[in-house]
């Protein structure tokens, strides 16, 4: 997984995909999910099929911020991430 502001890995994808994974097996069908942005694919020279952050409505006061609201009939969450530039 890579940072919001420059693009550098800074998490390893395996483990990026456990965290994401688990969250979302908390929750049951029909659960409803608010984010505050959009994702990009995109090729970049040192980073082959990217995804990087294109647009948000911040929701702190960090540079960069993102991301997702859970809210089921008995439970809610909440994943979110920041980057500083």
């Amino acid at each position: 997984m890579n940072d919001m502001a420059h693009g550098c890995a800074c998490l390893d994808l395996n483990e990026a995909t456990i965290y994401t994974e688990n969250f979302f097996a908390t929750f049951p069908e029909g659960t409803v999910y608010y984010t505050n942005s959009t994702w990009k694919k995109t090729k970049r020279s040192n980073i082959p099929d990217a995804i990087l952050l294109d647009q948000w409505t911040p929701a702190t006061h960090a540079t960069f911020d993102s991301g997702i609201i859970a809210i089921s009939e008995k439970t809610v969450g909440v994943l979110w991430v920041e980057d500083e530039d």
